[in-house]
């Protein structure tokens, strides 16, 4: 749009100039004025469009071809009609700054411009002045495109220390989520052990569940920390396994759902189970799998869900797909949800390389998709 603009502006001057000279100036023949005005728009195309070595070459010939060429432009450009040219060498000194894309381009580019000084310079009588406006041109492109730059520099610079500011914060929150809630989880998990010991059998089988919840939640903490610091040194990851391991416990939820009651199947084998995955690629599986079931006790309570986990190619998916409703949703369950669940599934999915995908089934059901890779161990728990 900018090149545009100037390249309009260089070819609305060069005519009127070219115009006014030659009604001016009766060297110039209709012949002449035509055929220099061509070469001067020309010149305005290379200088406005092409690379910035080709525009301060084709400024310098246009300049030396109108001053010292016998053409009759000579009494034009004495007499400073051809305004356009000193318009023309800020903007190409100004594009070699700002659009040079290596070190010889940016020579290549600059190289003319001084012999361009050079050449306006030697045109008139020496003096101060004439120095100055010489030279002016020039070093206002450059200086322009200097202070372009800076700017550019400056939002960069601000960007980034904007960037690790909320990087800090967001390795402030982490840490404290990591030291205040996990010795929270810790301590009911050990005092949880000391009143086992000593409680009877109903009370101990409570604790014990109570243990073992806050054991999980330890696990799954743990695996987010460890998601969303991707820059932190490789560990070893104790709760990595394979997707054998996952089917089991996927087959364990379908079996809990089972005892509620709820038509929740768990599809035949299908993909290579001997993939080895991670604790946080396991845990968000597990994690997708309770959310989807959930999702549809609240939507589709009594219609069939089928439950798919497919590996292979390095690459983990798991579907749940319940069919069609058959009655209206449960008004209680649905008025319960925040609605963050899945979006905080899918931003998990995200951190781990995968994706979650959600919409409506052609049958009329719904279907919650996870797809995930099953890296190397280090990469996804570094």
């Amino acid at each position: 749009m900018i090149k545009r603009v100037y390249s309009i502006g260089l070819a609305v001057l060069t005519v009127l100039s070219s115009v006014t000279a030659m009604l001016i100036f009766p060297q110039l023949d209709p012949l002449t004025g035509v055929v220099g005005l061509l070469v001067q728009l020309a010149g305005v195309v290379v200088v406005g469009y092409l690379r910035p070595p080709f525009a301060g070459l084709a400024l310098l010939l246009v300049t030396v071809a109108a001053s010292w060429l016998p053409t009759g432009w000579q009494v034009a450009y004495d007499h400073q009609l051809i305004v356009w040219i000193p318009f023309a060498a800020a903007i190409a000194s100004n594009r070699v700054i700002s659009e040079s894309r290596s070190r010889p381009e940016l020579i290549l580019g600059l190289a003319p411009l001084p012999l361009w000084c050079l050449v306006t310079i030697g045109n008139a009588d020496p003096s101060p002045t004439t120095v100055l406006a010489g030279i002016a041109p020039v070093l206002g492109g450059l200086c322009f495109a200097l202070l372009s730059r800076l700017g550019d520099a400056r939002r960069d610079r601000l960007a980034a220390l904007e960037q690790e500011r909320r990087t800090a914060e967001r390795e402030r929150l982490l840490a404290d989520l990591h030291d205040v809630i996990t010795h929270r989880i810790t301590r009911v998990v050990l005092r949880s052990r000391q009143l086992a010991a000593v409680t009877e059998p109903p009370v101990r089988d409570g604790l014990s569940e109570i243990e073992r919840t806050a054991t999980e939640t330890l696990t799954a903490l743990r695996d987010y920390l460890t998601a969303a610091r991707p820059g932190e040194p490789t560990t070893t990851d104790h709760g990595a396994g394979t997707v054998a391991d996952l089917r089991t416990e996927l087959a364990g939820i379908v079996a809990e759902e089972q005892g509620l009651g709820r038509p929740v199947a768990l599809a035949d084998h299908d993909g290579d189970d001997r993939t080895m995955i991670s604790s946080a690629v396991r845990s968000c599986l597990l994690r997708a799998a309770r959310e989807a079931l959930t999702n549809a006790a609240k939507h589709a309570a009594e219609s069939p869900v089928m439950i798919e986990l497919v590996a292979g190619r390095g690459r983990v998916r798991l579907a749940v797909i319940n069919e069609a409703p058959t009655e209206g949703p449960d008004v209680a369950l649905r008025g319960s949800g925040s609605g963050t669940g899945l979006r905080g599934l899918a931003s998990r999915c995200q951190l781990l390389g995968g994706a979650l995908t959600t919409g409506p089934e052609p049958s009329g059901g719904f279907a919650v998709r996870v797809d995930l890779p099953a890296a190397e161990l280090a990469a996804v728990s570094g």
